[in-house]
């Protein structure tokens, strides 16, 4: 299910704009825009009656955290610039305002290389004979028991 667009049409009744997930087509006209819906039935809209925006980016293989909780349901991103529609598959989110109340991550994911990068670090510590991460304690004088000895 990719949408190269979303589109938030103005209701008549209450004047606000509502999200419409059932439009297949939109035209720019010279005023405005022809939508089609998935009935086929097709509409001129006024362009003050019509909020369109097109995909910006997608991002896959992320996590989503929304007010600093992630969001385990989704693991992909569409951008439509002032809009995010969030993904896993065919499941998808209505569109969310972009804001700073969510953070994209991408997922760490454990490859070959880094498992190489290891193993060659590795090996360098074993030809140089190792490194020894044990911190000697001080040994005290008999003598003057409040002066370590070096």
């Amino acid at each position: 299910m990719d949408d190269p667009f979303i589109v938030y049409l103005k209701n008549k009744t209450s004047a606000k704009f509502e999200y419409k997930r059932d439009i297949s087509t939109v035209v720019r006209t010279d005023n405005g825009y022809r939508i089609t819906f998935n009935n086929g039935v097709s509409y001129n809209y006024g362009a003050d009656k019509v909020q369109y925006h097109s995909l910006v980016s997608r991002r896959e293989g992320v996590c989503i955290y929304e007010n600093g909780k992630l969001d385990k349901r989704y693991n992909t991103i569409d951008n439509y610039g002032r809009y995010l529609i969030f993904r896993d598959g065919d499941s998808c989110s209505y569109p969310i305002e972009n804001n700073a109340n969510i953070e994209i991550c991408d997922i760490k994911r454990n490859n070959g290389q880094t498992e190489s990068v290891i193993n060659y670090f590795k090996e360098i510590l074993k030809k140089s004979g190792g490194v020894s991460f044990d911190i000697q304690s001080e040994e005290i004088d008999s003598e003057n028991p409040n002066h370590p000895t070096w």
